[in-house]
């Protein structure tokens, strides 16, 4: 990212819109906040917003705008939770309106301009719970799972010490569990202590560094528990029987999470490459999330 860069070019939602980036200083932001983020009484438009994927800086992006690109990408109704205090800067962008995922030359309605806002939160007024982070790596899946809470049923599962590493940076979900405090393994009715909601982070690895899919014929197996999808350009009888189908990954798997590369034996991918009847061969599976 360039020096003043606002937003993050592995920003999924702004290498989708291709939003150019500006910056402003603190004055010019506050006079920005106060014109043109107010909803005049002239306009009523609405606020929709995007809250950012990254869990180190947490942003959220806001505009007046909308469309059914904007919606696919993560924008809902309301304007940015009041946390969001840090006017991080707007940027105003010529969009195909009704249509922006249309490149402006070839747009058949209208080109309007659009004001997008960054926000982040003001570092004095983000509650610190100096709670110490847990996490469990799933080498097999590529992703980690973080969380503040711990108990030795979680620490049997796996779960250690610290945050996931850095190389985890993209978030993949978010889910907010209820657990018998001390006794996670223990059902709520019969819980000894009380029952407390915790969250547990999904991490995945960011993308930039992977190359995007040959343009072959695709094989995919959709791994629905994971919300994932694998992606390949081989397959044989083994592959089919474990679920892969010709064709590429459905168009809502448009993360990158992992490419891997794996030697089998060709036409039997289930014999150990030691006693391979035919030759050995090295294929590429993509492993795909949904942002």
């Amino acid at each position: 990212m360039s020096k003043g860069s606002l937003f993050s070019l592995s920003d999924p939602i702004l290498s989708n819109m291709k939003l150019f980036v500006a910056t402003c200083g603190v004055a010019a932001c506050a006079a920005a906040a106060s014109t043109l983020r107010g909803v005049t009484t002239e306009e009523h438009k609405p606020f929709y917003h995007m809250e950012g994927s990254s869990r180190r800086n947490p942003i959220c992006y806001e505009t007046t705008y909308i469309d059914g690109n904007y919606e696919s990408q993560g924008f809902v109704i309301g304007a940015c939770d009041s946390k969001y205090s840090d006017d991080l800067g707007h940027e105003t962008v010529e969009v195909c309106d009704g249509h922006s995922e249309v490149n402006i030359k070839d747009c058949t309605t209208q080109v309007i301009d659009i004001v997008v806002y960054k926000l982040g939160r003001d570092s004095d007024g983000v509650e610190d719970p100096h709670k110490p982070f847990y996490h469990l790596e799933s080498a097999l899946e590529n992703v980690c799972y973080e969380t503040t809470y711990i108990d030795a049923h979680y620490e049997e599962n796996g779960f250690v010490i610290g945050a996931c590493d850095e190389s985890y940076d993209s978030v993949l979900a978010k889910d907010d569990e209820e657990v018998c405090d001390g006794h996670s393994e223990i059902n709520e009715k019969n819980c000894p202590t009380s029952m407390i909601e915790i969250e547990v982070i999904k991490l995945g690895k960011a993308t930039d560094d992977v190359e995007d899919p040959p343009h072959s014929p695709q094989y995919h197996l959709v791994a629905e528990m994971e919300a994932v999808c694998y992606e390949t350009n081989y397959t044989d009888a083994h592959y089919e029987e474990n679920g892969f189908v010709l064709g590429v990954c459905d168009e809502s798997f448009n993360t990158i999470i992992s490419k891997d590369t794996e030697t089998i034996c060709n036409g039997h991918s289930e014999e150990n490459i030691r006693y391979c009847p035919d030759d050995t061969v090295n294929i590429t599976i993509y492993k795909f999330g949904k942002a």
